[in-house]
């Protein structure tokens, strides 16, 4: 009986420690999932913020990139309405010397004109 007993026991303490040792294992195979899970997570979550980050980065260079071009363009129109008035002001004054000089000589007799004298 004892023997019995002693057996008995024997087992029961043999499925106690295999119940243990397999909560044990379920415990640290449940810890790993959850721990893999996390850094899973917090790899996806980096991606993402230098997904963001450089998105952000190429939307800043292409704003920069369009006030450049559109300062130059300002610029070149400025320079090209400047160089247009000066030349339209040439113009204008060529003309009015032009006019003047013809009024000029409607208005001096013509042999002062031609650089002859009168008699």
């Amino acid at each position: 009986m004892q023997v019995r007993r002693g057996r008995m026991l024997e087992q029961r303490e043999l499925e106690t420690q295999a119940t243990r040792g397999r909560m044990l294992e379920q415990g640290e195979l449940e810890t790993q999932v959850t721990r893999g899970r996390m850094l899973e997570q917090r790899e996806l979550e980096t991606q993402v913020t230098r997904g963001r980050m450089l998105e952000q980065r190429e939307l800043e260079s292409q704003v920069t990139r369009d006030r450049m071009l559109e300062q130059r363009e300002l610029e070149t129109q400025v320079t090209r309405d400047r160089m247009l008035e000066q030349r339209g002001l040439e113009t204008q004054a060529t003309r009015d010397r032009m006019l003047e000089q013809r009024e000029m000589e409607t208005l001096l007799p013509w042999p002062l004109i031609r650089g002859s004298s009168w008699g």
